[in-house]
């Protein structure tokens, strides 16, 4: 129904890795010299992302434009990417600015990254 109301026609692989996981992939398909499109697209991604997210299907990877789009962590995944990433990165060298939790670690971690 997202597709359908921002007028995309749906591009959906899925990847059956065992009986229990399945990888969906999904592509907007549009023509970037139309005035407009980059929006609309952006908007039906913003969309289908939150509806996945919200109804538990998380995304194992984001472009950087949706780095602040994950949920919350709800257990102690978080604590452990933050203890990995000052262990392994303190300088913040690897990949600066993307999957970076540190918004969240923030909130729920009181300590200074």
């Amino acid at each position: 129904p997202i597709f359908k109301r921002y007028q995309f026609e749906p591009n959906i692989a899925l990847n059956c890795q065992t009986s229990r996981h399945v990888n969906l992939f999904t592509a907007i398909m549009y023509d970037r010299e139309v005035l407009g499109e980059d929006e609309r697209a952006m908007e039906c991604h913003d969309e289908t992302l939150h509806a996945l997210t919200e109804a538990g299907y998380i995304p194992y990877r984001l472009g950087i434009q949706s780095m602040d789009a994950l949920p919350p962590f709800q257990d102690d995944y978080g604590q452990l990417i933050k203890t990995l990433k000052k262990g392994l990165d303190p300088n913040d060298i690897l990949a600066p600015g993307r999957y970076d939790f540190r918004r969240e670690w923030n909130l729920k971690f009181p300590e200074n990254f």
